[in-house]
């Protein structure tokens, strides 16, 4: 059904915000918050809190679409909702990361990379992905994330993260054959000693990666 009186924005708010036509699958776009009249921009705020609330991952991804830094705030007092499930506030943390840069938020992160659900543990890697910052303190996790990790895909997806990090961390570059050789390497060792000599060796330094 489309509201004719309605902005173009408020109707693709509806279409994602209600699943029709496979809204559902494809999430908020900042697009359709800049489509919007302010006051529907007003009510728009009102569904995603409350959705987010709920632990709608789609909802949560809009708030700071909607409110750019402003959503700060509203994404913390969210985090200590106890009732939302895991994937829910590993999205939180991840946006509160992007947000902030703070790296109280992406060791929250790592530590998603745990849990049982295999959708969060890959939502949480998506976060560690997309945030370009040295994680000098977090590669021993991330590496034993790694390890732990029983699916092929997110095993080397963790792989290229450590890799990303230990060359923004000594400052030598790899190029695209060389990331790929080493991190195929590492995903398949499962001794961490093993995959610190193996990074080391490649990267012809002598000082400890995973602190």
């Amino acid at each position: 059904m489309r509201y004719l009186e309605m902005s173009k924005g408020w109707d693709d708010f509806l279409w994602v915000k209600n699943g029709e036509g496979g809204g559902s699958r494809e999430g908020y776009t900042p697009q359709i918050f800049d489509e919007m009249e302010q006051n529907e921009r007003n009510k728009a705020r009102e569904i995603l809190i409350r959705d987010s609330s709920e632990g709608d991952s789609f909802a949560i991804k809009g708030l700071p679409m909607l409110l750019g830094k402003d959503s700060i705030p509203i994404l913390n007092e969210l985090a200590k909702k106890e009732n939302l499930s895991a994937l829910a506030l590993a999205t939180i943390y991840g946006e509160l990361a992007k947000l902030t840069h703070d790296y109280k938020y992406i060791y929250k992160l790592i530590d998603f990379l745990f849990e049982d659900d295999p959708n969060t543990r890959s939502t949480a890697i998506t976060y560690l992905e997309d945030i370009n910052l040295k994680l000098t303190d977090g590669l021993a996790k991330i590496n034993q994330a790694m390890i732990k990790e029983n699916r092929q895909t997110s095993k080397q997806r963790l792989a290229n993260i450590i890799v990303n990090q230990v060359e923004g961390i000594t400052h030598i570059k790899l190029d695209n054959l060389q990331k790929i050789k080493l991190s195929s390497q590492i995903k398949n060792l499962e001794n961490p000693q093993n995959i610190e000599e193996t990074i080391k060796h490649f990267f012809h330094i002598n000082d400890t990666i995973f602190v």
